[in-house]
């Protein structure tokens, strides 16, 4: 059961905020703006083919790795992310112990997962010009992160806890 807003580490809740945020200054885009940032943030795996010289430079083909997970593509996609991203975020951070100033750790597991995840969406779909967005690539590698935390070694980590005794102490 995720805590309570007021309990959740600093780290948690200004993320969280930062893509609610970002999706509010979507409103205030022209429509020709916010399709120009959806260009440049999106993960557009064909984009990233060595035949195409899509990206101008080195930055601009970095960006979409971590900016997908600031865009997404309705109130309904964001509100599930959150709700999810809140299920797991508190209890990773705490393993991570995020509450120290800036949560670095939490932030490098998060955005480290953003850029699994769009590195896997690119891979799996090398060729598709659909672009990707939202931050669900990076709230799996949290759950990932829980799963591994909450068991006594990786080796058991899929496995069912009942099934083989083991707890979430251990």
């Amino acid at each position: 059961m995720p805590k309570p807003l007021r309990d959740q580490p600093k780290v948690v809740l200004g993320l969280a905020l930062a893509i609610l945020l970002a999706h509010v200054a979507r409103l205030f885009l022209s429509p020709g703006d916010e399709e120009r940032l959806f260009a440049a943030l999106a993960i557009t795996p064909n984009r990233y083919d060595p035949g195409i010289d899509a990206y101008p430079n080195l930055t601009a083909a970095v960006a979409p790795l971590v900016g997908h997970v600031f865009l997404h593509a309705g109130w309904f996609h964001l509100a599930m992310n959150l709700i999810v991203y809140f299920s797991a975020a508190d209890l990773v951070a705490d393993r991570l112990e995020a509450r120290e100033p800036g949560g670095l750790r939490f932030l490098a597991l998060f955005f480290g997962s953003a850029v699994g995840g769009a590195a896997a969406y690119v891979w799996l779909n090398p060729h598709a010009a659909m672009p990707a967005v939202g931050a669900s690539g990076a709230i799996c590698g949290l759950f990932a992160a829980y799963l591994l935390a909450v068991r006594r070694d990786w080796r058991v980590a899929g496995r069912d806890p009942v099934d083989d005794g083991v707890t979430a102490e251990g």
